[in-house]
């Protein structure tokens, strides 16, 4: 980059420090190539590209207005970290919560397994202490768990209901259903 082009920069980021619009706006759309060159180099990762884009985005605009009172005297190197700490948080949050999923389904599909055995063993639904001691879990995990279990179970139900009466049921209402759980992503 040029002395000149360095001087205006410096401009526009004086500007958008003071509450510039303009100025932050032109500072975006100059350097908006590098949050793609971050996004390429992310590229197949588990977050949305769209997403993973508006989070470098985010990287760029608070390098923007963080600049001056960094301390630092490299803005690129400044921006171009901002937008990767961005990207990479947000791959780290969509990691953990793709984790915690893993996590309660493995749990749902436990609590579920455990309780059919005992209920077989014991001729009767098996209490919670029984299910947390088999599972060895603690009685509030147990308790956790089974609400998920019976929310899932509730919404599996009203999935099913308008079936149940195939006279009461219409073609549109089956394709309706479907419609919504293809948008819902099911």
């Amino acid at each position: 980059m040029s002395h000149r082009d360095g001087s205006e920069r410096e401009r526009l980021l004086r500007a958008a420090a003071e509450g510039d619009r303009s100025a932050r706006e032109t500072l975006v759309q100059t350097h908006v190539d590098w949050v793609r060159e971050a996004l390429e180099a992310r590229r197949g990762a588990a977050l949305d590209v769209g997403d993973l884009f508006q989070e470098g985005t985010v990287g760029l605009l608070q390098a923007i207005d963080r600049f001056n009172e960094s301390g630092s005297d490299d803005f690129e190197a400044f921006a171009r970290r901002s937008i990767s700490e961005h990207m990479d948080g947000a791959l780290q949050a969509e990691d953990a919560a793709a984790t915690e999923a893993r996590v309660v389904v493995q749990a749902a599909e436990d609590f579920e397994r455990v309780e059919i055995q005992l209920h077989r063993v014991h001729g009767r639904p098996p209490t919670d202490e029984e299910i947390a001691r088999q599972l060895e879990w603690t009685v509030a995990r147990t308790l956790e768990v089974r609400q998920i279990v019976e929310r899932a179970r509730t919404h599996h139900d009203e999935e099913i209901l308008p079936f149940l009466d195939s006279d009461e049921v219409s073609m549109d209402d089956i394709e309706r259903m479907v419609d919504e759980r293809s948008q819902d992503g099911e």
